[in-house]
């Protein structure tokens, strides 16, 4: 269930042709303003032009708004506030989604004073309009603003976040004088042939001419750390997920080792328990290899029949993890079990079953096992040495055991005091919300103040 998790997040390729060549660009900034360095910041409407006019090493380069806008969508039934992102038309040709029902804007409508259009997600499509393949051309009612539906996209198409309920052409002007207000993400699709590293030295020589589009010298003092970072979408969409699932992952797999421990403990004291029909199969002619062998597919019997039993209660172990997973992390409506896990969790029980079950294997063939014979009886015993084994297995089982039990008292440690941590005024009963008048009703600061009054 855990590695359906990794392996769906952090492992499987993004739903977009061609992935390996998504990058999102950034220029750099000094970590004091606040903005991480090594993610870069966002573009002005001038820095986004001097980008795509001029760069060298993307095949496409589009921008689109990082942070999400909730509007009102009226005029079909009970008013519903929606997630709205903007993005321009090589954002979408980067991305090289085609949409489900009807078709991407045109040149025109993501122009300045263009047609208003909007395209839905599959979600909103279904929830909102019943799914009609009847809604191209329909026109809709956002914040006040008609527009008119010229597409449907895809089921899973969740660009730029799982959030996103429709798309807007942001219309940006290429005449524009704003190079002080940084909104637009930027994502490209590297050219063939192009390296990471030859794109961030082209987007880097970009930085060092924002001189010619009216950034002074105060930027580069100040704000702008003079780089730029081109990096894979797949680190951007993965984000900051990728180390608390690895740790997850790490701690399965201590788990997994204590419970082959333990059944390596539990088979040594079965293989003494059968030393002496292990001897007389010797005594007749079987070699230790063929008595090794033996154990070996016991164990792996043993482990293959755990892991199909792994893989039932893993559907409902990966819904439940999927239930109450963080809304943060990055595609979770993707998870579930696939023919990786099942891949895995063979190739993991093959393992399993090997490891727990070499020891039995070879007490099994050891030359000791004749003694059992002169022995003459199961309550004999071979030495010190299996008990040994078995000793270390315990020791390791209960250190592997604290440890983990250490790390997730810390955990339940830090989370208790992140609970308690005093925010400075009573939440109990406290409740928010948002309001949002529309512009084309409420039209001045008058009428404003008498609807929040009322």
């Amino acid at each position: 269930a855990i590695f359906s998790v990794v392996e769906n997040v952090l492992l499987r390729p993004l739903a977009y042709p061609n992935e390996d060549r998504l990058v999102r660009v950034a220029a750099t900034v000094y970590e004091s303003t606040g903005a991480r360095g090594d993610r870069g910041n966002t573009f002005s409407d001038r820095g986004y032009w001097h980008f795509l006019n001029n760069n060298r090493s993307f095949e496409k380069f589009g921008g689109y708004n990082g942070g999400v806008t909730q509007l009102p969508l009226t005029g079909d039934g009970s008013p519903r506030q929606v997630n709205r992102y903007g993005m321009t038309l090589p954002a979408f040709e980067v991305l090289g989604m085609s949409p489900e029902l009807g078709r991407l804007p045109t040149p025109e409508e993501d122009a300045p004073n263009g047609p208003l259009v909007v395209l839905l997600s599959h979600e909103l499509w279904s929830s909102q309009y019943g799914a009609d393949p009847a809604i191209l051309g329909r026109i809709l009612t956002l914040d006040g603003t008609p527009r008119e539906v010229i597409g449907v996209m895809p089921a899973g198409f969740d660009f730029p976040s799982p959030d996103a309920e429709l798309w807007t052409t942001l219309r940006l002007n290429p005449a524009s004088e704003n190079f002080g207000g940084h909104y637009i993400m930027a994502i490209a699709r590297l050219a063939p042939g192009v390296t990471m590293d030859a794109a961030a030295a082209d987007a880097r020589s970009l930085v060092a001419r924002f001189t010619e589009i009216g950034y002074g010298p105060a930027w580069f003092e100040g704000v702008s750390a003079g780089g730029a970072v081109v990096r894979p979408f797949r680190d951007y969409v993965v984000g900051s997920a990728r180390e608390p699932l690895l740790i997850v992952l790490g701690i399965v797999g201590f788990v997994l080792l204590i419970a082959c421990s333990n059944i390596a403990n539990l088979l040594l004291v079965r293989a003494e328990s059968r030393r002496q029909e292990n001897a007389v199969r010797m005594a007749l002619g079987a070699s230790r290899g063929r008595l090794a062998r033996h154990m070996l597919i016991e164990s792996a019997i043993l482990a293959l029949l755990g892991g199909v039993v792994g893989v039932l209660l893993a559907y409902a172990g990966t819904s439940a993890l999927v239930a109450i997973g963080p809304t943060n992390i990055p595609r979770l409506g993707e998870i579930g079990i696939d023919g990786a896990s099942f891949a895995f969790t063979a190739v993991v029980a093959t393992l399993a079953g090997m490891l727990f079950g070499v020891l039995p294997a070879l007490a099994a063939g050891s030359s000791k096992a004749i003694g059992a014979l002169r022995d003459g009886g199961r309550n004999a015993t071979l030495g010190r040495a299996p008990q040994r084994t078995r000793n270390t297995l315990v020791v390791t089982q209960v250190a592997l055991a604290f440890a983990l039990v250490i790390g997730s008292g810390l955990m339940v440690r830090s989370f208790d005091a992140l609970r308690s941590v005093d925010p400075g005024f009573l939440a109990d009963g406290v409740l928010t919300f948002n309001v949002r008048p529309l512009p084309t009703k409420y039209t001045g600061p008058e009428a404003l103040a008498r609807f929040y009054d009322s």
